[in-house]
């Protein structure tokens, strides 16, 4: 839906910030699994969940700053 969204108001460089940034959480937090022998499937699922929590909280400040109300 938030794809949608940036494409929409033409919001590609916020979009590609968002997913980029969500990316680089993502493997931080996967590499901090592996590293300390923590990372099996629940862990996994909770860290998926935590990066697209991220997602979603970038993705709404990048809307907001630029004033496009949705």
């Amino acid at each position: 839906l938030l794809n949608n969204i940036f494409i929409a108001f033409n919001e590609i460089s916020a979009y590609f910030r968002t997913v980029f940034i969500g990316f680089l959480f993502y493997l931080t937090t996967t590499l901090i699994l592996i590293q300390t022998s923590n990372f099996d499937l629940k862990m996994a699922a909770w860290n998926i969940t935590f990066i697209e929590f991220i997602v979603v909280i970038l993705a709404l400040f990048y809307l907001k700053r630029s004033k496009s109300h949705v």
